[in-house]
């Protein structure tokens, strides 16, 4: 399953919004990674 579609296939007219949308995909990929991986603590 592609759960990222928008990367599979170049939707947008400008280079500067394909970036973009990289850019997102990348840093919520980078955010469920680092939450999922860090230790909770609890006091």
């Amino acid at each position: 399953m592609n759960w990222y579609r928008r990367l599979s296939k170049d939707y947008e007219h400008l280079v500067e919004m394909s970036e973009a949308a990289i850019y997102a995909v990348m840093t919520r990929i980078m955010l469920r990674r680092l939450s999922s991986s860090s230790p909770s603590f609890t006091l």
